[in-house]
């Protein structure tokens, strides 16, 4: 330990204290941020998370450096937790991932599981392809996604570069997002 580092980062104590002084209000708003950073993928609620950020802290495990505000601090603690426990899923492919690789979706097979309803798949294309019905791009991409085909294909077909390509599939990205915050629960991956 440096003898610096106690100026740099709360002791466990100062720490405690600050956490301590988290109003409702503040409380609400860290929550909220913490949703934004899709938890479910990590297969916990925002609420989990922040329980387990505080532990993280408490713990001594993360040091909280005097320069960061509280919930910019704990924000990034719960984003590196999501991150290891996401990574630590080897075997299984998450809904949020699925949706941040979609380049990648066409390697994969598919196909609705038989305990959820098919209209309710039917329902989230359609809510996903009725947000773009104005912008063709994205049109063009999701409807050469449905029928299978690579992103380099996609481009050729939908006379795209390949800027404006990630631009939209950033767009469609991160509507989609916003649209299914915990994901889309109704595929699973039968490689």
């Amino acid at each position: 330990m440096e003898p610096d580092e106690p100026e740099k980062h709360y002791s466990i104590g100062e720490a405690e204290e600050l956490l301590a002084d988290i109003n409702d209000d503040a409380y609400r708003k860290m929550i909220l941020s913490i949703e934004q950073l899709n938890p479910h993928r990590a297969g916990f609620t925002a609420e989990d998370l922040f329980e387990l950020a505080l532990e993280k802290v408490l713990s001594g495990d993360r040091k909280w450096p005097k320069s960061v505000k509280s919930h910019t601090f704990i924000r990034n603690v719960v984003r590196s937790l999501i991150w290891s426990m996401v990574k630590s899923k080897k075997d299984a492919l998450s809904q949020a991932t699925a949706l941040e690789n979609i380049d990648d979706i066409s390697d994969l097979d598919l196909t609705a599981d038989l305990r959820n309803d098919e209209t309710a798949i039917s329902k989230a294309v359609h809510t996903l392809m009725d947000a773009f019905k104005g912008d063709q791009s994205i049109t063009c991409i999701m409807l050469n996604k449905l029928k299978g085909f690579k992103a380099t294909k996609i481009k050729g077909i939908c006379n795209l570069t390949e800027n404006s390509y990630q631009a939209a599939i950033k767009k469609l990205k991160r509507n989609a997002r916003k649209m299914f915050p915990a994901g889309i629960d109704y595929w699973r991956d039968d490689q």
